[in-house]
This record gives C-alpha cells, structure tokens and sequence, in this order.
C-alpha cells in the first residue's frame, strides 16, 4: 500500500490526499485514487517514492510510503499515514470517503457556500448526503458530481459565544459514512501549530479578517464562566492569572506567532490556555475573542 496523505501546511484541510491500494500479488485488480481540496482523479494505478506520486492525469509530491499490514500508521509535523485492511474495504464498498473541505477556513456566524471534495457521492444507492460540522448540519446541500459537492456552513460557536476552532467533518449516506479530521476551523481562531516539551518554541497560527489587530493572552479558565467585555463578541474564557503574551500586532490573515516555553521543569504537565483578541475597529474596540487554545506541556 502506497499512500500520501493529509498534508497540513498554511492551509487548513485536506491538501493533498493520494491513496493507491493494491489487492495483493494474487489479483490483477489493481483500484487507485486521488484527492485534494481542487481536484479528484481516479486512475488505474499511481505509482511513485517517497518524493512524489504520479499517474497519467495527477500528481502529489511528498508522498509516504506505509507496508501493507492490518493496521500501519505514520505521522511526522506535516504529515499523517494511515492504512490497513479496514480503510481498503471501506472502499470497495463504495462507501463515500470524504477528503476535506475547501479553503477549510470560515466565520463562526456560520451561512458561507464551501465545497466538500471526496468521493463516492453518486454510487448507486448513496442516497441524500448529510454533512456535518462538530455536529452542526451544513445546509443547502447539493451533489455536483460523484467527488464534490456544495453545501452552507453552520454557525461553529461554543455557549460563550466564542468560535470553535478546528472541527471535524462527517458525512454520511445510505451507503456508509465518513469523517475527515480537523477538516474545517471557525474563526477568528488560534491553531497549534505545534505541541511543545519544556524549553521548546510553541508556534501559533492566527487566522482572522485582514486588517484586525490582535493580541494574544496566557491565563487558566473558571469552568462554566467566562467574561463578556467592551464591544467584542464572545467573551473572555482565559481569567485566572491572565497574562499577554504578545502586542498588539496586525493580521494578515494568517498570522504566525512563535511563543518560547521557558526551560523550567516545574512546567512540565501544566496546561497553558491560550485566548486572542482580534480588534476590527481600534476606536469602539469592536471585533470578537477567538477560541480557548489549551496547550499541555510535556
């Protein structure tokens, strides 16, 4: 089995998803496929090393390659291999496989069109596709072929009225279901981009409305209580020994920040929560808080 999967750069959601799976030596059957956020091809065999994956009508650099077995995973930072027995029957079985969603980024007001890339959405017997979001049903959905379809967001907000963040994807019907991990994130929100150990640098990705100014601060949660302020939606979930980690800083967008852990052992197995501000208007301090970010210490 040959597989590149989920590559998780800027962006959010599936980046490329290449999966060529073999029947075994004893069979001339040979069933392949390939995904990403833009485009679907299926192909009679992909072939490929450890730079690139390619067929007649698609190529995928960065691919994994994982030895047939009945339960093989990889991961590095970027990247995440999983394959087996279970995942190659639940393609012949034309249950759907959903791969991601486009641009993978949207408002937590919810009500934004997204198209949703995978595959079998058309086999015979699919029926209606129902789709959703940390729970939340998408709307207004319409099949557009056997490997995309098109559907509205929901609202993605926690009782504090604060983004959720990363969510996962489910989609299901008649033929089966199918979720894709971390496939979409309500914003403004902030991302780990890494999980840090004592001493380590801990990267963040910001990801707000150009033009937003945002500071990020440190502290620990009540549970079951948060504070509303100023003009800001949502409300501040981060209270207890809240400390800012950063200025105030413009967003572009997708802002990065790098936040170094002290060397201190006494930190190890300490949860940080991390909570933003992104400021659309510095005069009425409008704007709205992002998610809680805990980040454990190892």
């Amino acid at each position: 089995m040959r597989i590149s999967y989920l590559h998780r750069g800027a962006g959010l959601g599936a980046l490329a998803v290449t999966l060529a799976l073999s029947a075994g030596v004893t069979s001339a059957q040979t069933l392949a496929f390939a995904g990403s956020e833009s485009y679907v091809a299926e192909a009679p065999s992909i072939s490929g090393s450890a730079g690139y994956l390619t067929s007649t009508s698609f190529r995928a650099t960065s691919s994994i390659e994982a030895v047939t077995c009945p339960a093989t995973e990889s991961t590095s930072l970027n990247y995440r291999a999983l394959g087996g027995a279970g995942l190659f029957g639940a393609w012949a079985s034309s249950a759907p496989i959903v791969f991601g969603v486009s641009g993978g980024l949207g408002s937590k007001d919810g009500g934004e069109a997204v198209t949703i890339f995978g595959r079998g959405f058309t086999e015979p017997g699919a029926g209606v596709a129902n789709l959703d979001l940390a729970g939340a049903p998408l709307s207004g959905v319409s099949v557009s072929s056997n490997t995309t379809l098109t559907a509205l967001t929901p609202a993605g907000v926690n009782p504090y009225g604060n983004p959720l963040a990363l969510v996962d994807l489910d989609l299901t019907n008649q033929l089966g279901n199918s979720s894709a991990r971390d496939a979409f994130a309500f914003g403004p929100s902030l991302i780990a981009d890494t999980l840090p150990a004592n001493g380590d640098d801990l990267v963040v990705s910001l990801h707000s409305a150009p033009g937003t100014v945002v500071v990020i601060a440190v502290g620990g949660p009540i549970p079951g209580f948060a504070i509303p302020m100023l003009q800001l939606d949502g409300a501040l979930e981060v209270i207890l020994n809240m400390t800012l980690v950063t200025p105030i800083m413009p967003s572009t967008g997708h802002t990065q920040v790098v936040l170094p852990i002290p060397s201190d052992p006494g930190l190890i197995g300490i949860t940080a929560n991390l909570q933003a501000a992104a400021i659309d208007n510095l005069v009425l301090l409008s704007g709205s808080f992002t998610n809680m970010l805990p980040i454990p210490i190892q």
